[in-house]
C-alpha cells in the first residue's frame, strides 16, 4: 500500500510539473525593429520548447499583430486570433517562411474566439516553405467557451512547404453552447498536406461556413472527409487544380458541395454509387475541366461514367488494380476547335491522296 501511494504521489507531482511548466507567451509585435519570431522583444517573455504561444489582436500603438518564423520552434498550444477585430494593429496572422519548422504538439487554433473578448476574432496562417506537424487538434475558425456570441473567423494559406495533421481538423466550428458564427477557409495553392488520422479526420463545415479549396498542391487524407456536418452549416470542397485523396467524402446534413474545375478528387475502394448519387443531387458543379483525360479514362475504366454538366464533362470510375475511384471534369472543346480540328484533319486526308 506503501509503495503504491508513493508511486501516486510521485506521477501527480511529475504531472503537476509538467502543467505547471507549459507557460503561455504573448506576442506583442513591440520589438520597433522587426516582426521575427525569433526576436525576444517581440514577446512578452519569449516562448521556449513547450509554452503555448498566443497571438491576439492588441490595441497598444507600438504593437504589429503579424509575426513570421524562419527557424525550427516546437510548442504546446497556438493560439491566433481572439479580440480580433478591436485590434489597431491588422488581423493576428503568423507566416512560416524558408527555414521554419514548427511543432505543435497540442491544440491548434487559427481563429480563436471567447466569452470574454470584446469582438469577433479573425486570424491567418501563412504557410510558405518549411515542413511543420501537428499533434492534435487543428481547428480553422473556432468559436469556444460556454455561451460564447462572439464569431471568429479564420484563414490557413499554402503556397509551399508541408502540413502534417496527426489529429481531427475542422473548418468552421464551434463549442455545444456558443451561439456565434464560426467561418473559415483553407487554401492550398501548392505544398503538401497530410492527415494521418483514420475515421473521421476533417471537417469542412462542421457547424458553420468552411471551404476547402485546392488550386494546386496535393491534400491527403487517411480517414474521411465530412462536408457540411451538422444541420444549419455549409461546406464546400473546390478542386480547381491539384490533387485530393481521402478514404472518402461524406456530405452532411447541412448545405454540401463539390466544385470541380482542373483538380482531381480520389477516394479509397469503389465509391461509383457515391459519386452517382452526389450527381443526382446536383451536389457537384463543373467549375472547369482538363482538356486531355485520356490517362484518366484508361485508368479508371471500370464503370465510367460520363454526366454534361454545363460546359464540361463531369467522369467518374474505379481502377480495379489500385482500388480507388475517381472524379474529375473534362472541358468540352469549343466549336472553333472543333472546326479547326476538322479542318486540319481534312487538310491532311487531300493531302495523303495528292501523294498518293
Amino acid at each position: 500500500m506503501k509503495r503504491t501511494t508513493t508511486a501516486t504521489l510521485l506521477a501527480t507531482l511529475l504531472f503537476a510539473g509538467t502543467a505547471m511548466g507549459q507557460a503561455t507567451r504573448y506576442w506583442n509585435g513591440s520589438s520597433g525593429v522587426d516582426n521575427n519570431w525569433e526576436t525576444a522583444a517581440n514577446w512578452d517573455t519569449a516562448p521556449v520548447p513547450g509554452d503555448n504561444a498566443n497571438f491576439r489582436g492588441k490595441t497598444g500603438g507600438a504593437q504589429d499583430a503579424t509575426a513570421q518564423l524562419s527557424s525550427a520552434a516546437t510548442i504546446g498550444d497556438l493560439l491566433i486570433g481572439g479580440v480580433g477585430a478591436a485590434s489597431t494593429q491588422g488581423t493576428p496572422t503568423l507566416t512560416l517562411k524558408s527555414g521554419s519548422a514548427l511543432s505543435v504538439t497540442d491544440d491548434t487554433q487559427i481563429g480563436f474566439s471567447l466569452a470574454g473578448d470584446s469582438s469577433a476574432a479573425v486570424a491567418q496562417l501563412n504557410v510558405v516553405d518549411g515542413t511543420h506537424s501537428f499533434t492534435d487538434l487543428f481547428n480553422i475558425g473556432n468559436v469556444a467557451g460556454v455561451g460564447n456570441a462572439n464569431a471568429a473567423n479564420g484563414s490557413v494559406t499554402v503556397s509551399g512547404g508541408s502540413l502534417s495533421l496527426a489529429a481531427i481538423g475542422k473548418i468552421a466550428t464551434r463549442g455545444a453552447t456558443a451561439t456565434g458564427a464560426s467561418s473559415g477557409t483553407l487554401t492550398l495553392e501548392g505544398g503538401l498536406l497530410t492527415s494521418t488520422k483514420t475515421g473521421v479526420g476533417f471537417y469542412v463545415g462542421d457547424y458553420g461556413n468552411g471551404m476547402l479549396t485546392l488550386d494546386g498542391g496535393n491534400a491527403t487524407f487517411a480517414g474521411n472527409v465530412n462536408v457540411a456536418q451538422q444541420s444549419g452549416s455549409s461546406g464546400t470542397i473546390s478542386l480547381l487544380d491539384g490533387n485530393l485523396h481521402a478514404n472518402t467524402v461524406t456530405l452532411g446534413s447541412g448545405d454540401a458541395s463539390l466544385e470541380i474545375g482542373e483538380g482531381f478528387l480520389t477516394m479509397n475502394l469503389n465509391r461509383n454509387g457515391l459519386v452517382a448519387g452526389w450527381i443526382a443531387g446536383n451536389d457537384v458543379s463543373a467549375v472547369g475541366g482538363i482538356v486531355d483525360d485520356s490517362t484518366f479514362t484508361s485508368v479508371y475504366a471500370s464503370g465510367l461514367t460520363t454526366v454534361t454538366n454545363g460546359s464540361f464533362v463531369l467522369k467518374y470510375g474505379y481502377d480495379t488494380v489500385n482500388a480507388e475511384t475517381a472524379l474529375w471534369s473534362q472541358a468540352i472543346p469549343e466549336p472553333a476547335t472543333i472546326s479547326f480540328v476538322l479542318l486540319t484533319g481534312c487538310g491532311l486526308l487531300a493531302v495523303r491522296r495528292i501523294m498518293i
